[in-house]
């Protein structure tokens, strides 16, 4: 018995692990073109090395989350989603010029003892001129920098709760393992300058104390995880 218990609280440890590292992200060209369909992926594993789960692999019910396309007119639209396996893939057809934004959030149903996780990945496309967006979830990061060269400065905002999320732990994770973490100033901005050619995913969370009921269990932590990603030519 003794062996058992110790085999169940080396389980959960692992699941808490594996929780926590793990990232959902969405891919997609930030520049599309009127009336013609925008192509959208979404991965789940831990980018940093390159890993990428089996959608039935993937943590508690993250598999079930919603896509959402919200266009310049601020209308918001759920996406179908289909699965290939190890993501899934969805698309829209941008009928207004301006700036589209893609969002998922989704807060993950099984709690690790007394903490909750809510994965949320950001994707922005730029049809014709760009448009303000606001971001509504509680952590985000938001790109003021589209299609950018090599060794051009990226530039963006982190926001917690509407908010500018001040000296807040960014990680970016770039092509062939390379990572980095810097933290935004005290207006929640950052800027780094990529060197590699290649798609980056940028990650940032934040653990909060919150009792609540999750699901019908009860909970003290919640930990938000957000991502974006881009791709450098």
């Amino acid at each position: 018995m003794k062996y058992l218990s110790y085999i169940l609280l080396f389980l959960s440890v692992l699941s808490f692990q594996f929780s926590n590292a793990h990232a959902l992200w969405i891919e997609s060209a930030q520049e599309g073109k009127l009336n013609q369909s925008h192509a959208i992926k979404i991965f789940y594993g831990e980018y940093e090395h390159q890993s990428i789960d089996a959608i039935d692999q993937w943590y508690s019910d993250v598999k079930d989350f919603k896509l959402f396309v919200i266009s310049p007119d601020k209308k918001s639209t759920e996406l179908s989603k289909e699965n290939a396996g190890d993501h899934f893939t969805a698309s829209f057809i941008p009928t207004l010029e301006g700036t589209y934004l893609i969002k998922v959030v989704h807060p993950a149903r099984q709690p690790y003892e007394i903490t909750a996780f809510e994965f949320s990945s950001l994707a922005q496309v730029r049809v014709g001129k760009s448009s303000n967006i606001t971001l509504e979830q509680a952590l985000g990061i938001q790109l003021q920098t589209i299609a950018s060269p090599v060794g051009q400065e990226v530039k963006g905002q982190v926001y917690f709760k509407k908010e500018a999320y001040g000296e807040a732990e960014l990680i970016i994770m770039g092509p062939h393992g390379w990572t980095k973490t810097i933290k935004t100033d005290s207006r929640g901005a950052f800027t780094f300058q990529p060197l590699i050619k290649g798609k980056y995913v940028l990650e940032v969370s934040k653990m909060e104390e919150e009792k609540q009921e999750w699901f019908g269990q009860s909970i003290e932590k919640l930990w938000r995880g957000s991502t974006c990603s881009f791709v450098v030519n």
